[in-house]
């Protein structure tokens, strides 16, 4: 009986994780229809279910603020489907922390247009998401049943590159102070146009275990951030065109290519710290790739399919947006 009931107990803990984390990818923001799923966005931003939240509307958007909220749903989507397929304890976590932080941004860009009901912002008030406004404020715009058509562009490079918001420096509420890890500066491509970068670390008692942990997981995670930035960008345009490209052979085609051009990561840093005390090891490593090196061979593979080949914008438009969408995707994890 007491098996049963642990058994039980772990089935439903891991079902609310796929739930939250893994199983419930239907894209949040129909940009078509200017509908978006709040109670979807609330669910992965608190990571349970909430009764009664209303929906919203985009009658105060702006077009930049709709193509961050289209670029945030499609980020939060394929970062979903990633996370099926993430084997690593440290980079699924890392990938859940950023679905909520994207989740939490893609509110409050809802919540400074007004389109958030009162007892939504109520709700994210009381669990920090957001600040609390003075009364009087929080009373919603009218929904606008009937936005006016979009007319589709000709091609993607006719549709302007999204423009992400800049992270917070440091979370909202509380006092943090900044800290350096070792190899930290080699985590961010926010300097560098030409590489992408991951550092990750891990503690044993044997060093070089701790250095392979650290490098297995730090492989996997560049390969997965890649992953969500490639297909976010091409969701963004392809959507931009009424194309459709959340295809599962597509996704499965790019990763495939991923992993095999990662075979040309280079280590950039590798630093050791030993705790004398409990004589246990944590090494930190930071590894790199160049851009081209994983996204050419990408785009010139979709270039060739002709039902996506609307959807893609030149090379240099895709390097720039998947580059900005994977240093903001970095900075929000962490």
């Amino acid at each position: 009986m007491k098996t049963k009931l642990i058994f039980l107990f772990v089935a439903m803990a891991f079902s609310l994780s796929l739930t939250c984390f893994g199983q419930d990818c239907d894209k949040l923001l129909n940009r078509q229809t200017n509908a978006v799923n709040t109670k979807g966005i609330v669910l992965k931003a608190l990571g349970r279910l909430v009764d009664g939240v209303a929906g919203t509307n985009f009658s105060k958007l702006s077009s930049t603020a709709s193509d961050q909220l289209q670029m945030f749903d499609a980020m939060l989507y394929n970062t979903c489907l990633q996370l099926q397929t993430v084997k690593s304890d440290g980079a699924r976590e890392n990938m859940e922390e950023k679905t909520r932080n994207i989740a939490i941004e893609m509110l409050k860009l809802l919540r400074q247009s007004d389109s958030l009901t009162p007892d939504v912002v109520n709700l994210l008030a009381e669990n920090g998401v957001i600040t609390p406004s003075a009364p009087g404020s929080d009373t919603p715009a009218p929904v606008n049943s009937q936005p006016a058509p979009v007319t589709p562009p000709a091609s993607a490079d006719d549709v302007p590159p999204p423009v992400l918001p800049t992270p917070p420096s440091q979370p909202s509420g509380g006092s943090f102070e900044s800290r350096t890890l070792p190899c930290q500066q080699y985590a961010t491509t926010k300097a560098n146009d030409v590489v992408f970068r991951a550092m990750m670390f891990e503690t044993h008692r044997d060093p070089q275990i701790a250095n392979t942990i650290a490098y297995t997981t730090a492989i996997e995670k560049l390969a997965k951030s890649v992953e969500v930035a490639i297909n976010s960008s091409i969701d963004f345009y392809a959507s931009a065109v009424n194309e459709d490209s959340a295809d599962k052979e597509l996704k499965l085609k790019i990763g495939t290519i991923v992993d095999r051009t990662l075979r040309g990561v280079r280590i950039v840093c590798e630093e050791y710290l030993e705790n004398t005390a409990t004589q246990r090891w944590r090494c930190f490593v930071a590894l790199e790739i160049d851009k081209d090196a994983v996204l050419k061979p990408v785009h010139d593979a979709l270039k060739q399919d002709g039902q996506l080949g609307r959807a893609l914008p030149s090379y240099e438009k895709l390097k720039k947006t998947a580059g900005d969408v994977f240093t903001f995707d970095e900075q929000m994890g962490f």
